[in-house]
This record gives C-alpha cells, sequence and structure tokens, in this order.
C-alpha cells in the first residue's frame, strides 16, 4: 500500500508465474497473487514485525548447484 508502483510490478510477476505453472502442467488457477499473500501474512503477523519480506524457495541455489527445483514440491512448502 506504502508503494503504488510495487502492485504493478506484482501484478506482472503473477501473470509470468501463472503462464510458467500453466506451461508445466499445473492449475494456474492454485496460484496465490504477490499481493494478497504479502497482504495476508502482514496481517497474521501484526504492526510490531519487519514490513521487509524476502520470498525465495531455494530455485537459485539448486540452479547454481546444477540441480532441478520441481513446481510442486515448492507449492507444498
Amino acid at each position: 500500500k506504502r508503494t503504488p508502483s510495487l502492485s504493478g510490478k506484482l501484478s506482472r510477476a503473477d501473470v509470468r508465474m501463472r503462464t510458467e505453472l500453466s506451461e508445466r502442467g499445473h492449475d494456474p488457477a492454485t496460484w496465490v497473487p504477490y499481493e494478497d499473500a504479502l497482504l495476508a501474512l502482514s496481517d497474521r503477523l501484526g504492526p510490531c514485525y519487519s514490513r521487509r519480506i524476502k520470498l525465495e524457495f531455494g530455485a537459485f541455489t539448486d540452479w547454481n548447484k546444477g540441480r532441478l527445483s520441481d513446481v510442486s514440491d515448492v507449492v507444498q512448502s
């Protein structure tokens, strides 16, 4: 909410992720939009928790080590 330009970036990232999920045979309708997920997390953690959140699921580390990241593993975690 404090950074309106971020909303557009998150929306574009959501489109890319839904496309990627569809290309890999997953149902893109199961994707929870980034902005919705971040707002829900913020509401759950309350005002005393840090507002800087980094989303990480380990794919970059896997790719650097020559391993494959499986979308279904990420979705389950």
